[in-house]
């Protein structure tokens, strides 16, 4: 089934426009809604990003500070540096995807 589109409230005198400019309202209501839609799209992405930067700097504060550990078993030291290496890469990501 496909998605419906909300419905969009267009105010129009029928008796003193004629169906050119009906059409143009219309029209103009339905690229007002698009930008709308995309400006909407835009900040979301951009605060998920924002909240994933601020998680993925935890994750290498946390995990730089664990390396440092005294006697921290080879394993969990292999573990960990690989936690920091997906955790660097994210944050280029989305460092990168910032800048586009």
């Amino acid at each position: 089934m496909q998605r419906m589109q909300p419905a969009l409230p267009v105010i129009v005198d029928m008796v003193c426009h004629r169906p050119e400019k009906i059409a143009r309202l219309v029209t103009a209501t339905l690229k007002r809604r698009e930008v709308e839609f995309q400006m909407a799209r835009r900040q979301a992405l951009e605060e998920l990003r924002s909240e994933l930067k601020s998680d993925v700097t935890g994750l290498l504060l946390s995990s730089e500070i664990a390396m440092k550990t005294p006697n921290l078993p080879q394993p969990a030291a292999e573990r960990v540096s690989a936690v920091i290496e997906i955790a660097q890469r994210m944050k280029t990501l989305l460092a990168t995807k910032t800048h586009e």
